[in-house]
């Protein structure tokens, strides 16, 4: 499941509505993943935005304790998204790694791939919305993945240009 919160949003009513939302979602069912992305990051200076960032992680575990300790232990995945970068895209992608069951498969063929090739990086894409499916076992450096998500927006803007005749 996953949720959105504005980050320039007055925090006390959006953290209210997140809580009763996580709560509702919880009581529903306890195994769900939640996702709580906090949006319009990019309008914030990098120290306020952590700081507010951090601060909105702890008042709705606060809130969440408050009304019931069993709640506090509810696992919520909270990051940081804009659309002005690819931090979205990253986000849904990382949402996205925890629905495939044959992950590790993939991760382990692109290991294989990068040691075969000599790469530095792979990438398992969905080219028509950029999520990245699966990654090597190195670690995902930003400017590597916002480089070739670019390329694919790029591919996906001009590529019809060159398909043959039928």
């Amino acid at each position: 499941m996953i949720s959105s919160f504005d980050i320039q949003d007055l925090y006390q009513q959006p953290i209210q509505k997140l809580v009763n939302f996580v709560i509702k979602a919880y009581e529903d069912n306890p195994n769900m993943n939640l996702e709580v992305f906090v949006h319009k990051a990019d309008v914030l200076t990098e120290e306020y935005k952590f700081e507010n960032f951090r601060e909105i992680q702890q008042r709705v575990s606060s809130e969440l304790a408050f009304i019931n300790f069993e709640y506090e232990q509810i696992p919520i995945n909270f990051q940081l998204t804009s659309i002005y970068d690819h931090s979205l895209h990253d986000a849904f992608s990382r949402v996205l790694h925890k629905l495939i069951d044959s992950l590790p498969y993939l991760e382990d063929l692109l290991n294989v791939f990068c040691a075969n090739s000599q790469a530095s990086k792979a990438f398992l894409f969905d080219t028509a919305s950029r999520l990245y499916v699966a990654t090597d076992a190195s670690p995902v450096d930003p400017p590597t993945h916002n480089l070739c998500s670019d390329y694919l927006q790029t591919l996906n803007a001009f590529g019809p240009l060159y398909k043959g005749p039928m």
